[in-house]
């Protein structure tokens, strides 16, 4: 099931077209601190094993899992195909990765970033989501930007 979120109890939009759905975005948002967690001896890292308060792998040189994918593919699909960049000001900026006329449709729904909910609606000829044709940002339930097209667009949060 699709987590609630505090302002509104459920999606408006259909469940199984949702592409991703993260709630803890802001999490990820990058930050000085993070910077360490992403390398281990040098070399890329990405697990849940580094303790970003105190600065250090709490697995120490013990084996960790190369195959932990969980988190980064999360953020492959928010940021790449959906095309959520996160910025440091008071702005959203979205541009999907998904090349013109492949895909009718998708929905990244109640995104929690910078402490709004956003929503990222692409809908080829607006029969899907009823939002209109083309590419719609939602921030806290009110279309922030739109484009007739797949393209970038960025807005005031």
């Amino acid at each position: 099931s699709v987590p609630s979120s505090p302002t509104r109890s459920s999606s408006a939009f259909p469940r199984a077209t949702i592409a991703a759905s993260s709630r803890t975005f802001t999490s990820r948002e990058s930050t000085a601190s993070d910077a360490p967690s992403s390398r281990a001896k040098r070399t890329p890292e990405t697990e849940a094993a580094f303790h970003k308060a105190l600065g250090y792998w709490l697995k120490g040189d013990q084996e960790r899992s190369r195959y932990y994918n969980h988190s980064t593919f999360n953020d492959l699909v928010i940021t790449g195909i959906c095309g959520l960049q996160p910025q440091p000001d008071g702005t959203l900026t979205v541009n999907p990765l998904i090349p013109e006329k492949t895909w009718k449709y998708f929905c990244l729904d109640r995104v929690r970033y910078h402490g709004h909910d956003i929503t990222v609606i692409y809908d080829a000829d607006g029969q899907r989501y009823h939002q209109g044709s083309g590419l719609t940002v939602l921030v806290d339930g009110v279309v922030k930007a739109h484009a007739p097209k797949l393209q970038r667009i960025s807005c005031k949060l």
